[in-house]
């Protein structure tokens, strides 16, 4: 498992130079303020387990789910709201039992998920961002799985990895308010300057999380080195895996909502995929 001092080091090494101190200090403030937030929830609530379950017993009918669904106003609107943006449907998407008869319970778990950390990617005032963040996501955790298949890596820690590797992104700013508290040098920061911050923590916030909700070993290498996979100590893998994923669904799909100051582009040539097996993993993805 990566410990902290590379993991603040290398993101620091991203920054402009005047902001090289306020990267250990503002990890540790955020640390702190991270205990009290509702980042240390459980990754997949209670609802969410409780619709699994009811499957799992045979109790699925369309009606009964949406229902369990529904005890979780938070979870029933980014329900909807995943339903709609990531699953393709042969009609309009108007209530949750239309949502659920329409993804099916074989792709259920993955719309909870996606829903699940939909919420943790919401930021308080950034509507727009937060949209942006769980799009990019989704997209980086589809692509992640299809390259781990083709190389032989656990498609499942692929998958979550890639669709949590900008959590800590959404917890500094959605922890920004509390943190300008404690650290007052922050107002002053212009907004390019806080965005740098933020790109610089995030692995780092990131892979902490993924250790507090007991996640693979795996997953928390990869989150903690996305930007970064040739530093990573353990699970380089698919910390790799991911750092790819994240080149191909930002050069498809037009840019990052990151940025990350001197983040690495990658390519399938970089996990051994070219000719054949490069070209089969394309059409994968395209379709």
């Amino acid at each position: 498992m990566p410990d902290r001092k590379p993991l603040t080091l290398g993101a620091a090494q991203r920054v402009p130079a005047d902001l090289f101190e306020l990267v250990g200090r503002c990890s540790d403030v955020l640390q702190e303020e991270l205990r009290d937030s509702r980042y240390r929830q459980p990754l997949l609530p209670a609802t969410a387990v409780a619709v699994l379950e009811a499957v799992a017993r045979g109790e699925d009918s369309a009606r009964t789910l949406a229902s369990i669904v529904r005890e979780d106003p938070g979870l029933a609107v980014e329900v909807l709201r995943t339903a709609r943006a990531a699953f393709s449907t042969c009609r309009p998407i108007d209530s949750m039992q239309d949502a659920l008869v329409q993804v099916g319970n074989d792709r259920l778990e993955e719309l909870l998920r996606f829903a699940s950390v939909g919420r943790l990617l919401r930021i308080p005032g950034a509507p727009g961002f937060s949209d942006d963040l769980g799009d990019r996501s989704r997209r980086v955790a589809r692509t992640a799985r299809v390259l781990a298949e083709a190389v032989g890596a656990d498609p499942e820690a692929a998958f979550l990895a890639g669709l949590l590797h900008d959590v800590g992104l959404a917890a500094f700013h959605s922890l920004l308010p509390r943190l300008r508290v404690s650290m007052p040098v922050l107002e002053d920061l212009d907004p390019s300057h806080r965005r740098a911050l933020a790109d610089a923590l995030h692995e780092e916030v990131g892979a902490g999380l993924a250790m507090e909700w007991e996640l693979p070993h795996s997953v928390v290498g990869a989150m903690g080195y996305h930007h970064r996979p040739a530093l990573a100590i353990v699970a380089k893998p698919q910390a790799w895996v991911v750092a790819v994923a994240v080149s191909l669904v930002d050069d498809r799909f037009g840019g990052s909502v990151s940025g990350a100051v001197g983040a690495g582009r990658f390519e399938l040539a970089d996990l051994g995929l070219v000719g054949d097996a490069a070209a089969a993993v394309q059409l994968r993805l395209a379709a």
